[in-house]
């Protein structure tokens, strides 16, 4: 049960970092 709270909680902050990568290599 941990564990899948833990990547439950997980996976929302890698999406920000991965998009907000994105959005920077796009930027400039």
């Amino acid at each position: 049960v941990w564990n899948e709270m833990f990547e439950q909680h997980q996976t929302p902050d890698a999406i920000k970092v991965f998009v907000g990568n994105k959005t920077d290599l796009s930027d400039r």
